[in-house]
């Protein structure tokens, strides 16, 4: 378990990177944003930091699946819902101007949705696994785009709608998906042999 315990941490150390940044890359927005909606503002720098906490919890012994689960849900939406805005909004992000910056937000934000197959294993399934994400990550879909607050809003894109439909079929799969991955033995044999 040494090396597994070890590729957690370091894990833990690059998602507290990417909450700092994060946090800096939605100044403007939170500032500008009323103090009730300012947990569902910024979405990737939450779902790192959540899922940071996930491993901590992890480590020392404390894990809660409640938030194991929803790290994990957090962490794939908005890996998945940032890689297709850049793609699906190449003429905006991907000029030669911003290309670069955007090309790497790409590669990082796929590390977001791999990384939770690190922990999916040791998630127990209940209730709360399923709806506290779902319901979650719902209510922010509505505070995004019922009341536009989303951060693309700032960069007067069109579509909004479409991608709000998506982001909202997004959250109710992918809660799906992690609860039926969540203790799945088949994660599990990919750390046994650290396992002395």
């Amino acid at each position: 378990m040494k090396g597994y315990r070890l590729l957690l941490a370091l894990v833990m150390v690059v998602n507290i990177f990417g909450v700092v940044f994060g946090f800096y890359y939605y100044q403007d927005l939170l500032l500008s944003s009323p103090m009730w909606a300012l947990p569902f503002i910024p979405d990737s720098p939450l779902s790192t930091l959540l899922f940071a906490l996930s491993i901590f919890l992890l480590l020392i012994g404390r894990k809660s699946d409640v938030i194991t689960a929803l790290a994990s849900v957090y962490v794939i939406k908005y890996g998945l819902w940032t890689m297709f805005v850049i793609l699906y909004y190449s003429y905006y992000f991907l000029t030669p101007a911003l290309a670069d910056y955007y090309w790497l937000m790409f590669v990082l934000h796929f590390g977001m949705v791999l990384e939770p197959v690190l922990i999916l294993h040791t998630i127990r399934r209940s209730r709360l696994v399923f709806f506290v994400p779902l319901t979650w990550l719902l209510l922010n879909d509505i505070i995004d785009y019922r009341l536009g607050m989303n951060p693309l809003v700032q960069f007067s894109l069109p579509d909004l709608g479409f991608v709000g439909l998506l982001s909202v079929a997004g959250t109710i799969v992918l809660s799906f998906l992690v609860y039926a991955l969540a203790g799945n033995p088949a994660t599990v044999k990919i750390w046994d042999r650290d396992k002395k």
